[in-house]
């Protein structure tokens, strides 16, 4: 679903436009200079570094290519003191686990996915089991972690 107004009538109310589909209407994402965390410190030396300082504001064009090299210069300092932020999966891979905790999580979704295939009482219990297991060695795990810090 979108929606928009409209000011085509000359009258005091807009009117809306709603636009229905079956499939989800994706919104374009909005145009940013950057995209990710800025080093605001290193955005602040590399423009004092790359202002033009002496430059002559007394004609009209003078003033517009000042301008226009104010904004080249801020849009390069910002794309270089910029990282890429990284994107949280939400999913255990984000975390480099060992190998025996993996095979643990493929286990425990395969025997989910057994089990909301076939919805028989031993395989819920089997699944029971193995995400109880994981839950506590995903525990032990970070209390381990924890005590070598």
């Amino acid at each position: 679903m979108l929606t928009e107004s409209s000011a085509d009538l000359s009258s005091d109310h807009f009117p809306v436009i709603l636009w229905l589909s079956n499939r989800a209407v994706e919104k374009p994402k909005p145009d940013r200079l950057h995209r990710g965390k800025i080093s605001w410190t290193s955005f602040a030396n590399d423009l004092n570094k790359n202002i033009p300082t002496n430059v002559s504001l007394k004609t009209g064009e003078e003033l517009d290519y000042a301008v226009e090299d104010l904004n080249m210069a801020i849009c390069n300092s910002l794309s270089v003191s910029t990282r890429p932020c990284i994107e949280n999966t939400g999913t255990h891979e984000s975390i480099n686990y060992p190998k025996f905790i993996r095979e643990k999580i493929a286990e425990r979704r395969n025997l989910r996915k057994q089990w909301q295939r076939s919805r028989l009482p031993g395989d819920k219990t089997k699944f029971n089991k193995a995400a109880k297991s994981l839950k506590q060695i995903l525990l032990d795990y970070k209390n381990d972690g924890i005590q070598d810090y």
